[in-house]
């Protein structure tokens, strides 16, 4: 099914995972960043690591929609990853996914991903995508299902979109989300130090952007298009323009 979602990868405080329950915000919870992914016994599971696990889940693991990224380009070895995975899924009594994000290389991508293929504690890849974002969505998704564990796959942080970039951004959200991926996690960043992803207060600057990110989830949540998209495949081939 496709869905939009908007992340901001941010420190959840009470008051803020109890506001997206309510609005009904899909929460990605990121665990590392690529520079401390193996500050924790050098990225394998042991008592320091199994610790911060038993925190996270205990602290956030009742919130709604809620989701377990390994790490924002954490770099981890797929042995790794599926430890971790696994070790969340024992604690987390609510089934949340657990996925992960990805260097920015396709490359790197494929090595990381490639031996997750079929790992039933692994959910999904949600990572970073910012050329080819359609036949990698669709190459991903086929995989997976090839290897009976068919993941969710999004595209996070796809270069910084400014309130200014609609074109770029309704370009990459219909990419995605017309491959079957679950949707784009827009990243604002770079360009205007008080409208970054670390500085970012008013979210109305990007409300006429969001619109045309919204506009293909829109269409595949109305009910007469929804209820198919089980039974829909990609057939890129029918359209002269690809």
């Amino acid at each position: 099914m496709a869905a939009f979602s908007y992340v901001m990868k941010i420190e959840m405080q009470t008051n803020d995972g109890e506001n997206m329950d309510r609005k009904g915000i899909n929460a990605d919870l990121y665990l590392c960043e690529g520079s401390n992914a193996r500050y924790l016994n050098g990225g394998n599971m042991g008592t320091e690591r199994s610790i911060f696990c038993r925190e996270v889940v205990a602290r956030f693991g009742h919130h709604l929609g809620l989701r377990y990224n390994v790490g924002e380009e954490n770099g981890l070895k797929p042995d790794q990853i599926k430890a971790i995975a696994t070790y969340l899924g024992t604690l987390d009594a609510y089934d949340h996914p657990v996925g992960s994000h990805s260097s920015l290389r396709l490359e790197k991508q494929h090595e990381q991903f490639e031996p997750l293929l079929g790992f039933k504690d692994f959910q999904g890849v949600w990572y970073q995508l910012r050329r080819e974002l359609h036949t990698e969505v669709i190459g991903w998704r086929d995989k997976s299902a090839k290897a009976g564990h068919k993941w969710v796959v999004s595209d996070d942080e796809s270069g910084a979109i400014d309130e200014n970039q609609i074109d770029r951004a309704e370009s990459h959200a219909w990419q995605v989300m017309t491959a079957g991926g679950e949707g784009m996690d827009l990243y604002s960043g770079y360009k205007d130090p008080s409208y970054n992803d670390i500085g970012l207060e008013d979210f109305s600057r990007m409300k006429k952007t969001l619109d045309y990110v919204i506009s293909p989830a829109a269409l595949f949540s109305l009910p007469q298009v929804n209820k198919h998209l089980p039974e829909m495949t990609s057939a890129d081939g029918l359209v002269a323009n690809q």
